[in-house]
């Protein structure tokens, strides 16, 4: 089950830990690797629209984010050894407050059975 998530009007205020940039095509495989809930051809195509964005720590790839071809924000995923540190959160912040600047409206959608994802929205 689905539950849409609307966000705030507001810009978040956070101490960015993360350097962020926007994916390529040649992070293809990785994302592959870590992320399978997408056929290839659909995260080849948010790649294409500049949609899918990348975190670093120190220049150590933690995470990843994006918006769905729907424009939902999802995508998230952490890598097991950095999950803990707030980096989905700031990931997420961080494309609430781009969308924000390009006066769209971020939105997402929560799949109850995720419980990494409840826990997020919560905090």
């Amino acid at each position: 089950m689905l539950f849409d998530c609307l966000s705030k009007k507001e810009p978040f205020e956070y101490q960015s830990e993360l350097n962020i940039r926007i994916a390529s095509i040649k992070d293809l495989s990785f994302i592959l690797y870590h992320y399978n809930l997408l056929e290839e051809s659909e995260i080849q195509k948010i790649i294409s629209m500049n949609h899918l964005y990348i975190g670093y720590k120190k220049n150590i790839l933690v995470g990843l984010i994006g918006l769905h071809l729907e424009g939902s924000i999802g995508l998230l995923y952490i890598l097991e050894e950095y999950k803990g540190n707030g980096y989905g959160t700031e990931l997420e912040m961080f494309l609430v407050n781009h969308l924000l600047f390009k006066n769209k409206i971020p939105f997402g959608q929560l799949e109850t059975e995720n419980n990494h994802s409840i826990f997020l929205q919560k905090n």
